[in-house]
C-alpha cells in the first residue's frame, strides 16, 4: 500500500525525507499505474461523491473506486479504438462531471488529454484543438442550456485532425447507464452542415460497450511520455500548451497529496474547475493516490449559486477535512453564517491562484476557527510548488518548497541572463528545479527563457525566502494579471487598445482589489481626444473575456519610458496602487496621504501619512495584498 510522506513543518523535515531516493517512496511509470494501485487498497471506498444541484438535501451519486477505475479503464478503452494513441490527443470541454475525470484518466491511459477552459469563445477553443491535433473532443450534448455545443458547432470545419465527438447528456448522471438498444444507439450520428464527416457518439452508451476489466490495446508506459497539456498564458491571449509528463503528475500528486493529508481517507470538496490543474492533480490524482473521497461540488463548482451560501452543511453533511480555494471565495464565505452547522471535521482549507492578504487571512481564521494554509504553484510545476505546513504557517508567506523540488531566487541582468543566485531575504526571481517541472510548452517557440543553467524554471515571480526558507511572493516580473484565479494576459489587452485610432501608448497592468485580488486598469496617452468610457466600451466588445474588460482607465500627458523607450511598468503599477489605497481611504473619510515606492528588499511598499487613527486605516487597507506601513503625519514629505 501507497504509504504517505512524513508530515512535514520545517525545512528539516523535508531534508529528512529527501535523504532516502523518491523511488523509494514511489515508483510507477503512468498514472493510471497509480490508480490502478489505489482501487486495489481501497476498492470499496467511496472516490467521487458528485452533487447536481449544490443542496445540502440532494441524494449525491456516490462511485467506489472498482466502480471509477473500471469506468476510467473503458473509456481508455473506447479512446484506443478510436484510433487515440500515445502521439495523439483527446481534448476535453467539460464542466465538473465524474465523466470529466474518466476523460482525464483514461485519455492519459490511452494518449495525450487535453483540458480546454468551457468559457473560451469558439475561436480560442479552436485554436488550442489545433495546437494539440485534436483526435477526439468530449464535451456536452447539444441539449445542454450551457452553451458550449453552440461554440463547437461553429469551429468543427476548422479543426481538420478532428474525426470524433463524445457528447455527455447533462440531465442524465445516473451512472447505471441505459442498456436498451444500446447496439442501435450506439450508431453515430453526424453534424449537420459540416463540411467533413466528424462522427458523433453518446459518451456514457460508448463507454459502457467497452470492457472494463483490462486495457485492450498494448501499450509500453514510460515516465517521461506525455500525458497532458494544459493551456496557460492566460485566459486571454494566446494559448501555450504546458506538457506534463506521467512522471510530472505522479510526483506532483504524491508530494502535495502526502502535505496536505494528514491520514489516509480524507474527504475533500472540490469546486475549483477540472480544465485546472489545481483540481486535476491536487483534489484529483493527488486525493485519490490516498484512498480520500472527492465531493464535486456540482457540475460548475463555486460558481454555482447554490454552493457558497450552503458550504458550511455541506462540510457537514459529508464530514469533508478540508477545501481548496482562491481569496474570493474566502471572501465570500465570510459572509455566510455558520450557524448550527457543526464544520468540526475540517481542518484547513487551502488559498492559492492569487494572492491572499493579511488581513483576510486573520478575519477567515477568526470567524471560521479554520486553518488557511497559503500556497504557490503554477502549470509549469505541473500544480503545487509550495505550501505552509499544517500547524506552522507563516502568515504572509507560501511556505515551504515540496520535497524534491529544488528553489531558489536568483538576479538576472538586463539582458535576461544569470548572475548569481539571491542571498537570504534579498528579493529576485523564483527559480525552480526538480521532477515536477514540465519539460516545456508543445510550441517550441513559446520555451524561450524559460529555462536557465541546466533545468531551472524561471517562473517570472518575484519572491524573497527567509532563513526558514519560507517563500514571500513580492509581485511578478512577469505581466500577468490574476483576477480571482482568472489569469488575464495584458498583451491581449494592449494589442486591442493601440489599434484604436485615438490612442497613442498603452499600458495594463492589475491594481490591486479587496475582492478579486487584483483587477485590470489601463494608462493611455493619446494622439486625439477620446473619453475613458468609451475606451473601455471599445475594448468590452473586443475581448472574448469578460473577466479582460479594464475597470479603469487613466489618460496620461506622458507615458514612463525607460532609457531605451520602452513602457517602465513598475512606475505605472505604483501609480495604480496610490490612486487605489487612496480612493479607497478617501471613500472611508480618512485624510491621508499615499506613497508608494519599490523597496529592493520588501518589494512595493505602500506609505500612508495621517493623523488617523491606525487601527482605523488597518481595517480600510487590510483587504488588499499590498504591504503598507502608517506614518502619523499630516502630511507625506511629497504634499509638504
Amino acid at each position: 500500500m501507497l504509504k504517505l510522506l512524513p508530515q512535514i513543518q520545517n525545512i528539516i523535515d523535508i531534508e529528512k525525507i529527501e535523504s532516502t531516493l523518491l523511488s523509494n517512496y514511489i515508483d510507477y511509470e503512468s498514472t493510471y499505474e497509480m490508480l490502478s494501485e489505489a482501487t486495489k487498497n481501497y476498492r470499496d471506498r467511496l472516490a467521487i461523491r458528485f452533487l447536481f444541484t449544490g443542496l445540502p438535501s440532494e441524494n449525491p451519486i456516490d462511485i467506489t473506486y472498482q466502480q471509477f477505475f473500471e469506468k476510467i479503464t473503458q473509456t481508455a478503452n473506447l479512446f484506443a479504438s478510436l484510433g487515440v494513441n500515445n502521439q495523439t490527443c483527446v481534448s476535453y470541454i467539460l464542466p465538473n462531471l465524474p465523466q470529466t475525470h474518466y476523460t482525464i484518466w483514461g485519455g492519459q491511459a490511452a494518449g495525450i488529454v487535453s483540458a480546454i477552459n468551457p468559457l473560451l469563445e469558439s475561436d480560442s477553443m479552436a485554436k488550442i484543438l489545433n495546437e494539440s491535433q485534436c483526435k477526439v473532443l468530449v464535451t456536452l450534448a447539444s441539449t445542454d442550456k450551457s452553451g458550449i455545443w453552440n461554440k463547437i458547432e461553429k469551429i468543427i470545419d476548422q479543426v481538420p485532425t478532428l474525426e470524433t465527438v463524445l457528447q455527455i447528456d447533462i440531465d442524465n448522471f445516473s451512472d447505471k447507464t441505459k442498456t436498451k438498444n444500446i447496439e442501435k444507439s450506439n450508431s453515430p450520428s453526424y453534424i449537420a452542415g459540416s463540411k467533413k464527416p466528424v462522427a458523433v457518439y453518446d459518451f456514457d452508451i460508448a463507454i459502457a460497450l467497452q470492457e472494463k476489466q483490462q486495457l485492450t490495446f498494448s501499450r509500453k508506459f514510460s515516465k517521461v511520455d506525455i500525458a497532458s497539456y494544459f493551456h496557460t498564458g492566460g485566459t486571454t491571449g494566446t494559448p501555450k500548451l504546458a506538457q506534463h509528463s506521467h512522471l510530472n503528475e505522479i510526483v506532483n500528486a504524491y508530494v502535495t497529496g502526502s502535505t496536505l493529508a494528514s491520514e489516509s481517507g480524507e474527504v475533500l470538496l472540490c469546486g475549483l474547475p477540472l480544465f485546472h490543474v489545481n483540481a486535476v492533480i491536487a483534489t484529483g490524482l493527488g486525493a485519490f493516490m490516498g484512498g480520500s473521497t472527492v465531493v464535486l461540488l456540482t457540475p460548475n463548482g463555486y460558481r454555482n449559486p447554490n454552493v457558497i451560501p450552503n458550504l458550511w452543511r455541506i462540510v457537514e453533511k459529508y464530514k469533508a477535512n478540508a477545501f481548496i480555494s482562491v481569496p474570493t471565495i474566502l471572501t465570500a464565505l465570510l459572509n455566510v453564517p455558520i450557524a448550527e452547522a457543526n464544520i468540526d471535521t475540517l481542518k484547513y482549507a487551502v488559498s492559492g491562484a492569487a494572492p491572499l492578504s493579511v488581513g483576510l487571512f486573520e478575519e477567515f481564521e477568526a470567524y471560521s476557527n479554520i486553518n488557511i494554509l497559503e500556497g504557490y504553484g503554477l502549470t509549469e510545476s505541473t500544480c503545487t510548488a509550495s505550501i505552509n505546513p499544517i500547524g506552522n504557517a507563516k502568515i504572509g508567506s507560501v511556505g515551504l518548497r515540496l520535497p524534491f523540488q529544488e528553489t531558489k531566487t536568483v538576479i538576472f541582468d538586463n539582458l535576461g541572463n544569470y548572475v548569481r543566485d539571491c542571498n537570504i531575504d534579498e528579493i529576485g526571481i523564483l527559480a525552480l528545479k526538480g521532477p515536477n517541472i514540465f519539460p516545456g510548452y508543445k510550441q517550441k517557440e513559446k520555451n524561450k527563457d524559460i529555462f536557465f543553467n541546466d533545468g531551472w524554471l524561471n517562473t517570472g515571480d518575484l519572491a524573497k525566502i527567509d532563513s526558514d526558507q519560507y517563500i514571500h511572493l513580492m509581485g511578478r516580473e512577469k505581466d500577468l494579471i490574476i483576477r480571482g484565479g482568472h489569469n488575464i494576459d495584458p498583451g491581449m489587452v494592449e494589442d486591442i487598445l493601440i489599434k484604436h485610432p485615438d490612442v497613442e501608448l498603452v499600458a495594463v497592468v492589475g491594481q490591486p482589489d479587496v475582492y478579486a485580488g487584483e483587477v485590470p486598469c489601463v494608462y493611455v496617452t493619446l494622439k486625439n481626444e477620446v473619453s475613458p468610457k468609451n475606451l473601455i466600451a471599445y475594448v468590452k466588445e473586443r475581448t472574448h473575456e469578460r473577466a479582460a474588460t479594464p475597470v479603469y482607465i487613466e489618460i496620461l500627458s506622458n507615458m514612463p519610458v525607460t532609457a531605451v523607450g520602452k513602457i517602465f511598468k513598475p512606475s505605472i503599477r505604483v501609480m495604480a496602487i496610490q490612486r487605489v489605497l487612496f480612493n479607497a481611504l478617501n471613500d472611508a473619510k480618512i485624510v491621508a496621504d499615499v506613497s508608494v515606492e519599490i523597496s529592493p528588499t520588501k518589494g512595493i511598499v505602500a506609505t500612508i501619512y495621517s493623523t488617523i487613527q491606525k487601527d482605523k486605516i488597518d481595517t480600510v487597507l487590510k483587504g488588499y495584498t499590498i504591504n503598507y506601513i502608517i506614518q502619523t503625519s499630516a502630511l507625506s514629505p511629497v504634499s509638504m
